[in-house]
């Protein structure tokens, strides 16, 4: 049984030192799309690493780094990343976005949160548990990724050719434990949308969104009037609406789906364009997909609240006679990406189209007393005096690049979430909590003789 007290003072010794070390990290600019960069956060993660006394190696091509302590049958994975998004305005940042800034009890700097603080957190769990010298019954990888934040092709290539974790987590979301993560697709639906024209007045173009994940909160419409087809005149008429993250649509007001409404306020004359509009408002005006048969049959999976398939259409243009409508769904067990692009594929079959792009992940769940999760609970409660909930997750991290992968950590009841804001930090307490709570999980697992397979 490993004492709590002995790691809290631990980690308190190796702060100042872990604060440096998290620097080095920061100080690398290591944008996803800047391969140069996210290799050498990988290599100055590994660097220190072995300053530490573990074991690394490369994997997948040199784009994913393994450390590792122990030995043994089962192997415990723990996944970062050290990659970040763009840091945007330099000018919107109060603290350098390249350096760590301390203040005021918390650290500042992108990648602070997401996801090199949690990663350094994660090392420092590691070292504790080899200069304590405890038997290990067990292989423990730490496994950092350089692309989480694009395409993933780093973690789909390593899980082709490297032995997977048996189990373990991910410290890329918040506690307490999320044993649920709902998966995603996206979906791009082209449908021609030309057609002739005579006199009148007619929608010939629109146009709104500009991410795949966020509810659009402005649509436009191009109308124009038209004699013996010649156009006339032209002019732009908007919906407006309330942006959100796409995984939660609920929480805005989408400005596509009051297209149709801004037809009918204009008085416009019927043609191709404005029967598409008004199929797509008619269709995915419900979130949850009911009216083409999306819908899940119940909120609750193995007897757990997994929430529901919701659906929302987020970029949407005309160009060259085709109309292209984006969909950003977010799906929960038992749903399958392959299910969900079917269906909307013959939606846009029957408006004589076709689904053109069809990308997504499944849902993440494991089930509450699988036995590593309940070690997971343990030294959650142990070392915060806070009570464990389950939660579900509506976004999306490496706990989909694998099986049997919990999101947890770092963010704990109370924090202010800043991923991918401006100002990106965490704070030195929560930091500090990650690695005593890791650092307990992963000794009671691989310190016991005990199976912690599912």
């Amino acid at each position: 049984m490993i004492d709590s007290k002995d790691i809290k003072a631990y980690v308190a010794e190796n702060t100042p030192q872990m604060l440096k070390n998290l620097d080095r990290l920061i100080r690398i600019p290591s944008v996803s799309q800047d391969e140069a960069k996210t290799l050498q956060a990988l290599d100055e993660a590994l660097a220190i690493a072995e300053e530490f006394g573990l074991k690394t190696r490369k994997a997948a091509g040199g784009q994913v780094g393994v450390v590792s302590i122990g030995s043994g049958e089962e192997i415990l994975g723990i996944i970062t990343h050290v990659d970040v998004v763009p840091e945007g305005s330099k000018d919107a940042w109060t603290k350098l976005p390249y350096r760590l800034t301390q203040e005021d009890g918390k650290l500042y700097g992108r990648g602070t949160l997401d996801d090199k603080g949690p990663l350094i957190a994660s090392l420092y769990a590691l070292k504790f548990l080899k200069d304590s010298g405890m038997e290990l019954y067990k292989e423990v990888q730490l496994i950092i990724g350089t692309k989480e934040e694009i395409v993933w092709d780093d973690m789909e290539r390593y899980a082709k050719e490297e032995r997977l974790p048996d189990y373990g987590f991910t410290p890329d979301d918040a506690f307490p434990i999320c044993n649920a993560e709902k998966g995603y697709v996206d979906i791009e639906l082209e449908i021609p949308c030309g057609g002739r024209i005579e006199t009148g007045f007619y929608p010939v173009a629109a146009a709104a969104g500009a991410s795949n994940n966020t509810v659009p909160d402005h649509a436009e419409l191009v109308l124009a009037r038209f004699e013996n087809g010649k156009q006339c005149e032209t002019r732009i008429v908007t919906a407006e609406g309330r942006a959100a993250h796409s995984s939660e649509p609920e929480r805005g007001d989408n400005a596509i789906l009051k297209l149709a409404d801004l037809l009918d306020k204009e008085n416009v004359q019927e043609n191709r364009l404005s029967a598409l509009l008004r199929e797509l408002c008619k269709n995915l005006k419900d979130i949850y997909g009911s009216p083409l048969g999306l819908s899940s049959e119940s909120e609750y999976y193995k007897g757990e609240y997994v929430h529901r398939n919701t659906f929302c259409p987020t970029v949407l243009k005309t160009e060259d006679g085709v109309l292209r409508v984006n969909i950003n769904g977010r799906i929960s067990p038992p749903s399958a990406p392959e299910d969900i692009w079917k269906k909307f594929d013959e939606f846009a079959g029957s408006l004589g189209g076709k689904a053109v792009i069809m990308e997504g992940l499944p849902a993440v769940f494991i089930e509450k007393t699988s036995p590593f999760i309940g070690k997971f609970v343990q030294a959650y409660e142990e070392c915060t005096g806070l009570n464990n909930e389950f939660r579900i997750s509506f976004g999306t991290s490496y706990a989909k690049a694998m099986p049997n992968i919990a999101a947890w950590g770092p963010l704990l009841p109370g924090d202010t979430d800043t991923c991918h804001e401006v100002d990106e930090n965490i704070s030195l307490k929560t930091l500090t909590a990650n690695a005593e709570i890791f650092a307990m999980a992963i000794g009671e697992i691989a310190g016991s003789k005990e199976s912690f397979k599912l």
